[in-house]
């Protein structure tokens, strides 16, 4: 299935680069006006330059930008849902989860698929490459390589070098 490509006025362009102009953060404008990063990153590009082109020449009304916003949310809500009812796969632990998104990953962005089952894109991928996610202490053939590497560094030494303490330091039985 096509994704049809979606058309922007100047006026909406010239009011998405001025969010940023005036402070707001990339990553807020994308989210909440559902654009891509690289896409709003153009614009302010093109702005800059002097180059910023639209569909047509328009003007916008902010009631227009607003029902733009809805219907662009009531569509993320739609695709949510479908991701939610399918194969009730919200009551499911991560596992499953993770293999139910492994399936179905083509329909649906990663992003999309994450956010509706409430997992973590990091801990999807973690399960992908076979470890387990939120590990919170080293596999062990990591530890055993970790302690390796300590006692090369210490050649077998171990606790507290007798030999670097000053007399003035050391404690003398009387």
């Amino acid at each position: 299935m096509k994704i049809p490509r979606r058309s922007y006025t100047v006026q909406f362009k010239e009011l998405a680069v001025k969010r940023v102009a005036d402070g707001e953060a990339i990553s807020v404008v994308v989210k909440e006006l559902d654009l891509g990063n690289q896409t709003l990153r153009s614009w302010i590009e093109a702005s800059t330059a002097g180059k910023l082109k639209g569909v047509n020449s328009e003007v916008i009304t902010p009631d227009e930008m607003e029902a733009s916003k809805l219907r662009s949310e009531v569509e993320r809500l739609k695709r949510e849902l479908e991701i939610i009812k399918s194969d009730s796969v919200l009551r499911a632990r991560c596992p499953v989860k993770y293999a139910w998104i492994a399936e179905h990953g083509k329909q649906y962005s990663l992003v999309e698929i994450c956010a509706a089952l409430s997992v973590s894109i990091s801990g999807y991928r973690s399960w992908g490459r076979g470890g387990t996610p939120n590990r919170k202490r080293l596999a062990d053939v990591q530890m055993v390589a970790l302690i390796r590497a300590t006692d090369g560094e210490i050649k077998g030494a171990y606790g507290s070098p007798r030999g670097d303490i000053p007399v003035a330091l050391q404690c003398h039985a009387t």
